[in-house]
């Protein structure tokens, strides 16, 4: 399945996106069509948007979630200090600060900084989704055993296995972080649990995937928006 290494690729002489335009080489406008199947191959879960206040907007995909903030691959370059919004998919958008861009093979390394965080409320009970985000993408439904301020259990049957990176939908909420430990609790399931990294409300519809079109924002974006993104 092409992920990274197809945006790697098709962006190795292309340094910036930018919007479609009439006067577009007919060589430029194949390759924006090539990249838009490119990221939309890429598993939906990890996929993200991201649009600065300097102009510039991609999509792209998203490689790590820290409590602090955020690694995104995308095939622009954002300057350094510069305030964006990102939206991961079915996230609620938020707002952060680009902290570093690093160039690499075509494709731009961008560390991004929260600029707020989310407290989630999750019900003991509760149906969750778990989504592991490498290969091959495995997923898995259970119920909340125990929710800490960090720390998250879920009883489930799985083939998860600790120090795998994971997406866990639940009440309302998606919540980021790695296994650290999966033990059996009979012979049909077993318990997870999972320091949790960060986490974001869900969002009432799905990522918006006209990549060659202008971002589609969410109503409840453009109202709880602090910062405007051009």
């Amino acid at each position: 399945m092409p992920t990274i290494d197809a945006i790697d690729t098709l962006t190795m002489d292309h340094d910036h996106y930018d919007e479609p335009d009439s006067s577009r080489p007919p060589e430029q406008s194949m390759f924006l069509s090539r990249l838009a199947e490119a990221v939309l191959q890429i598993p939906p879960f990890i996929q993200v948007y991201c649009s600065s206040t300097s102009g510039v907007g991609a999509y792209g995909l998203l490689k790590s979630v820290s409590r602090s903030g955020l690694l995104i691959v995308i095939p622009a370059s954002l300057p350094p200090q510069d305030v964006v919004q990102i939206t991961i998919a079915n996230c609620r958008s938020i707002i952060g600060k680009v902290l570093y861009c690093v160039k690499r093979s075509g494709t731009y390394r961008v560390g991004i900084v929260f600029m707020s965080r989310h407290k989630p409320e999750i019900r003991v009970g509760s149906l969750a989704v778990v989504k592991s985000l490498d290969e091959p993408f495995i997923l898995t439904r259970g119920n909340i055993l125990d929710v800490g301020s960090s720390r998250l259990s879920i009883f489930c049957k799985t083939t998860l296995a600790p120090g795998a990176w994971v997406r866990v939908e639940a009440n309302g909420w998606i919540l980021f972080g790695l296994v650290d430990a999966v033990v059996a609790t009979s012979m049909l399931a077993c318990c997870v649990d999972i320091h949790l990294e960060a986490a974001f409300p869900a969002a009432s519809t799905a990522l918006p995937v006209d990549f060659l079109g202008q971002p589609r924002e969410l109503e409840e974006d453009r109202a709880q928006a602090a910062v405007k993104i051009a």
